[in-house]
């Protein structure tokens, strides 16, 4: 090759490796930032904006639930689905191009994040449940402490449910369950879908429940009627929900006689409520005298489209007690002078337990807080769902998909990892016996070759393995010579003193030798043309 052709070769070279050299760094930069991880803010915005959502659906869950069907039972469990869907996507978002042990460092935070908010909450938030309203830690006048104090004199074991109705599923560890009676007082937060699964358990395995229930915010119960049948509880249970002060006057109050001897009852406020949840007669019953109305336009008095007659105020079926007030249980009336509050209260516990002292009263505090940032709140969520997806039967077969997953991921399984050891020492040892059989092969034809003094021979051997090794080493399908001169001289663009005149000198002999229009005649001459093979070798 003349010098004035090579001169005419290199130029547009430089220039097409100035191109090339600008190309890979463009695409360097764009792995390097790949593999550095990324973040979807599009996702990360999309996560946040669910996120906000949920958290505005829990305060106002309350408002939006008396308009919906059913809403009670599927509304809480909608909203819990809104907030982790919100966090499920900013975590897609935030975790985009990330390697598998940054997602799972992030993954273990997020869960412990989850579980130890109700510890955080409970350091930043006082118990409300001191001033709440017939909380049976309430001493005030509108608190329940001396009806907790009345059965403790009279033999019983209380204790107080501050989590989830889901706790019950674990009573029988230390009470038995058909010695125990859940006392719920003016309930103000919703009864969750699990929650109702767990008290209807409960009931069935023999444990006791009395409601006694301001507003009707324990009608959600009522709506599980169609499962009521699957545990044998009977399927007849109604519900007439009514606002306070429709039955009586607060301040002079109404005197009314119960079946069962107690004496006489003053009632303040209360909701027409009656039902037969176990399916047979009741024994208890508290009803108003003949000539109690419902002041439906709460103008105070008797109007002509309204009716006068005895409205039922308890009603009983043998392990549930539904009671329509739970003022007469606060400490400001329950021991109010001339009238046997005390008394009456009594007379429904014992019913229930039959007299017997060994029960266990549990006092509900869980839903006396209608506060969804509250920790006893979040705990019981948290807990609830555990627990729903722990020992619903129709979730057994997810479970033990999921617990297998997992093993399966994180366990070590050392027999299997002891073949795939074995099997990747057979797959080496059978690569390095291979490369030895081709190596020795290699050697020996080329030495034949030299023998015999055919060196054109030997340098097109020794040629093929370059073209080998510059291919793999420039990562390229097919061999493309004008490819890779350009590419070894992009490799030494920033090299002023590289000599690419010698590249493409050598080259051009090795390619004239290969198509046999040129011969070599001398070891000394084969020695010079492996030299430069090998400084070519050197040179990516």
């Amino acid at each position: 090759m003349s010098k004035s052709k090579s001169k005419s070769k290199i130029v547009p070279r430089k220039d097409k490796a100035i191109a090339a050299k600008m190309k890979k760094a463009r695409k360097e930069s764009k792995e390097k930032s790949k593999d550095s991880g990324g973040t979807s803010k599009g996702l990360l915005i999309f996560g946040i904006i669910i996120f906000i959502i949920g958290i505005i659906l829990v305060y106002t869950v309350g408002i939006i639930t008396p308009n919906v069907p059913y809403g009670e039972l599927w509304l809480p469990s909608v909203v819990t689905a809104v907030i982790f869907l919100g966090i499920f996507v900013m975590y897609k978002g935030f975790t985009k191009d990330l390697g598998i042990d940054s997602k799972q460092t992030i993954k273990c935070f997020i869960i412990f994040g989850i579980f130890f908010m109700p510890i955080l909450f409970s350091l930043i938030q006082f118990d409300p449940l001191l001033n709440q309203k017939y909380s049976v830690t309430n001493t005030t006048g509108t608190g329940c402490s001396d009806f907790k104090n009345i059965l403790e004199s009279d033999g019983y074991t209380t204790n107080t449910l501050l989590s989830s109705y889901n706790e019950l599923q674990r009573l029988s560890d230390y009470h038995p369950i058909n010695r125990t009676l859940l006392i719920i007082l003016g309930p103000k937060q919703l009864f969750g879908i699990f929650e109702v699964f767990s008290l209807i358990d409960f009931i069935n395995n023999g444990g006791k429940v009395f409601i006694a229930c301001d507003i009707g915010t324990a009608n959600q119960i009522a709506i599980a009627q169609t499962m009521l049948g699957i545990f044998d509880l009977g399927t007849s249970f109604s519900f007439i929900q009514l606002e306070d002060s429709y039955v009586c006057d607060e301040t002079d109050g109404y005197n009314f006689d119960v079946p069962t001897s107690v004496g006489m009852i003053k009632v303040y406020s209360a909701s027409c409520i009656q039902s037969t949840f176990g399916g047979g007669v009741a024994y208890l019953n508290a009803e108003t005298p003949g000539d109690i109305w419902l002041d439906k336009n709460n103008n105070g008095e008797f109007d002509s489209d309204e009716e006068k007659k005895p409205y039922i105020l308890a009603y009983d079926g043998g392990s549930f007690v539904y009671y329509s007030d739970v003022e007469l249980f606060t400490n400001q009336h329950i021991n109010a002078p001339g009238y046997s509050h005390e008394s009456f209260a009594r007379k429904i516990v014992d019913d229930l337990t039959g007299g017997d002292t060994n029960y266990l009263i549990l006092f509900d505090q869980k839903h006396q807080v209608k506060n969804g940032l509250h920790p006893s709140f979040i705990f019981g969520l948290l807990l609830g769902n555990m627990n729903f997806f722990q020992f619903h039967w129709a979730l057994v077969p997810l479970g033990i998909i999921l617990i297998y997953k997992i093993a399966n991921k994180y366990i070590p399984n050392y027999s299997k990892k002891k073949k795939k050891e074995i099997k990747k020492k057979m797959k080496i040892k059978y690569k390095a016996k291979k490369r030895e059989k081709t190596g020795s092969t290699y050697v020996a034809k080329l030495n034949w070759y030299k023998r015999l003094g055919r060196y054109r021979d030997a340098t097109n051997l020794l040629y093929k393995r370059l073209k080998r090794n510059l291919m793999k080493k420039l990562k390229m399908n097919s061999w493309d010579l004008d490819t890779v001169i350009d590419k070894i001289i992009e490799h030494h663009f920033e090299e002023e003193i590289f000599d690419e005149n010698r590249l493409i000198k050598a080259f051009d002999k090795l390619e004239k030798l290969a198509n046999k229009e040129k011969n070599i005649s001398s070891e000394e001459e084969f020695l010079n043309v492996f030299l430069e093979m090998k400084w070519i070798s050197f040179q990516i």
